[in-house]
């Protein structure tokens, strides 16, 4: 298993957002959990686009 970089706080914004069916970003984007969140989502996309880049297909196109 691969660990991220990013830890994710406990906060009671959290609790707060889910009481409110939504989520840190949206109900208190400027608090340190939604940054934390921010960054482990940076983490994911870079993760995600060196896969990409190691995994894509060459497509041949070979006329018969």
């Amino acid at each position: 298993a691969v660990n991220f970089a990013t830890t994710i706080s406990s906060a009671a914004a959290v609790d707060r957002a889910y009481q409110k069916r939504a989520t840190v970003l949206q109900t208190e984007p400027t608090h340190r959990v939604a940054a934390q969140y921010r960054a482990l989502a940076g983490e994911v996309e870079e993760r995600i686009t060196a896969f990409q880049n190691e995994t894509s297909p060459v497509l041949e196109v070979v006329h018969g």
